[in-house]
């Protein structure tokens, strides 16, 4: 089958339907083969019970689609429930199949489907047998002759050249990575991990340079294979691991789910509250009708745009380390226009950002320490620029929330690059910057210790790269520090990039007038016995109207059902069909919509 679509430059989505009647067994998969010339979009592959009413689904957002002909594979835990009033739980007979591409980037491009297959699978049962481990290398004593695996198990090498640990499983079996802690100071210079399934033919699936803190995870997802095979290369103090995990593929099913991982297994603060699977709330920084949106939440990270990095702060105060989970935090709508983010925290931190109108829809950072004690403040305010989003993991609708991943930090000393994307350039010039890959271990221990990474400049093909601006003050009670930082985002070439905090208030004060008169309701008197509405309700109205798109709620467009007629709808997206979604005779039902953006 083949899908042309054009979105004309909105949201939009087009589905390939079948019927399928079909009773599912206790394990299966679906697979079918897909190539295209196509941005990327997201693919979304769904099943529906037969009343049409309630949908099992896999959403892969920001989909790279295959320029060759490529295999997608689709088992019983990759799909999910979405929606429906079935509420929940596993679909026992799916009426209605359905393969769809929705607007991520947007354009036009062309998609071809072709095997579609269903497969009945064994049972899922956990793995229960005793692996065994190898050791080769240049230890004396080493031996290739296997033994009983542990996980407490100690591996140590002070010298020599590279050595591997195989573990063999004893036939074929599932997992999702694995967790290894190093010994203190021993971590090694470099590592790489391979699978095989016969102990002949090995794929390398991942290699870390320098990689270190205490904690090592490695993500596998999907993994099946017999043999997993660790080589290290002893680093200036050798090797030494102390414990080795294996984790089962709920760790790593998602990049989402290997953060929630990662969160749950190091100290509370040291990552986002959501990925704790704690409530947050947030509210988007910018003004109506804008086409670029960011996010502020009640810790006070902020979005650098919409579904992009975010920046996040933290204290190091009289040498005491203070992050979202230690601070009493207190967010505010000043007229109901600009929103900030107060910490209490041995000094008073206020985080302040606000969007400067016109083509580039610049964002600013504003930050002011200030010293509400009797006593001097000595400390460190770190801004981190991390992958992840405020929009929390839990949105999915169109709009994944969660991870944002970061593949390059480049800062030449005035300019800190994104990914090429976004430029951050501190207009309060920070007494440090550094960067660190996700391998070479946690960026907010290093710095809840006061160690800033040196390197400053870094590529990570992982998509967890970090790094974190260092502003040092010291106030005598009632003295202020106030930090500014300008986000230039995509198209704004940056020229008039004012130069001092006063420049940066001005602009903040023209932009907060211009947001007040934009939600104030002058003269407006509501009907007899009812209230008045005054400038907060009015300024709600928006703010939900804001929400609603970021969290892609597409209530009632989601439903627009059409014969594709790309005459009579030329401002539409278009798209067409041709052949059959494989396994049917032929293209059951081809529709489009507009899903909100």
């Amino acid at each position: 089958m083949r899908l042309d679509y054009d979105f004309k430059g909105q949201a939009g989505f087009v589905l390939a339907e079948r019927e399928l009647y079909l009773d599912l067994p206790e394990n299966y998969e679906f697979r079918f083969r897909i190539s295209a010339i196509s941005p990327n979009q997201n693919l979304e592959f769904k099943l529906m019970d037969e009343q049409g009413d309630s949908v099992w689904w896999r959403n892969q957002v920001n989909y790279t689609f295959p320029s060759n002909w490529s295999i997608v594979r689709l088992r019983k835990r990759d799909i999910r429930f979405a929606w429906g009033p079935a509420g929940g739980g596993d679909l026992k007979r799916a009426g209605t199949l359905q393969i769809g591409i929705a607007a991520y980037t947007g354009g036009k491009g062309t998609v071809w489907i072709d095997d579609l297959e269903f497969r009945e699978l064994p049972p899922v049962h956990p793995y229960s047998g005793r692996p065994t481990v190898a050791y080769s290398g240049g230890v004396k004593g080493d031996s290739a002759k296997p033994v009983p695996f542990k996980p407490t198990v100690v591996w140590r090498q002070a010298e020599g050249g590279a050595f591997s640990r195989t573990l063999d499983f004893g036939h074929n079996r599932e997992y999702g990575g694995f967790v290894l802690d190093w010994e203190p100071g021993m971590p090694p210079a470099d590592a790489k991990v391979e699978v095989s399934a016969d102990g002949e033919e090995w794929e390398t699936i991942h290699k870390a340079d320098r990689p270190g803190g205490k904690r090592w995870f490695v993500a596998m997802p999907d993994t099946e294979s017999r043999f997993l095979r660790l080589t290290f290369t002893p680093g200036p103090n050798g090797v030494g691991v102390s414990r080795f995990e294996i984790k089962d593929l709920s760790f790593s099913e998602s990049p989402n789910a290997f953060m929630k991982s990662v969160a749950l297994a190091s100290p509370v603060g040291y990552y986002p509250r959501a990925f704790l699977g704690r409530n947050t709330a947030w509210t988007v920084v910018g003004f109506n009708g804008d086409w670029r949106e960011s996010l502020i939440d009640i810790d006070g990270r902020v979005e650098l745009d919409k579904q992009r990095p975010s920046i996040e702060s933290f204290l190091l105060v009289d040498g005491k380390f203070r992050n979202w989970s230690n601070v009493r935090s207190t967010p505010a709508l000043k007229e109901a226009v600009t929103p900030s983010v107060a910490w209490n925290a041995g000094v008073q931190l206020t985080i302040e950002p606000f969007v400067q109108s016109g083509p580039a829809e610049r964002l600013y950072l504003r930050y002011k320490i200030k010293n509400t004690t009797s006593g001097r403040r000595k400390g460190r305010l770190f801004l981190a620029v991390r992958p992840y989003q405020v929009n929390p993991p839990w949105q999915f609708l169109n709009v994944q929330g969660g991870v944002a991943p970061i593949r390059s930090l480049i800062w030449d000393g005035k300019v800190l690059s994104v990914d090429g994307r976004e430029r951050i350039q501190p207009i309060t010039l920070p007494h440090a910057f550094g960067a660190m890959t996700f391998d070479e271990g946690a960026l907010i221990a290093r710095l809840a210790n006061n160690d800033v990474p040196t390197a400053t400049s870094i590529t990570d093909p992982s998509g967890w790269a970090s790094g974190a601006f260092v502003f040092d003050f010291d106030l005598e009670p009632g003295e202020e520090y106030p930090v500014t930082m300008a986000v230039l985002r995509e198209g704004d070439e940056g020229k008039d990039i004012p130069l001092t905090e006063a420049l940066v208030g001005s602009i903040q004060a023209k932009e907060h007038a211009g947001r007040v008169s934009e939600v104030s309701v002058p003269g407006f008197e509501g009907p007899p016995g009812r209230e008045t509405p005054d400038r907060h309700h009015a300024f709600q109205r928006r703010l939900h109207s804001h929400q609603s798109r970021r969290a892609g709620d597409s209530t009632g467009i989601s439903q627009l059902r059409s014969q594709l007629d790309a005459r009579r709808s030329p401002d539409l997206c278009v798209a067409s069909a041709s052949g059959a979604l494989p396994g049917s005779s032929r293209v059951h039902q081809v529709v489009f919509g507009i899903r909100a953006s």
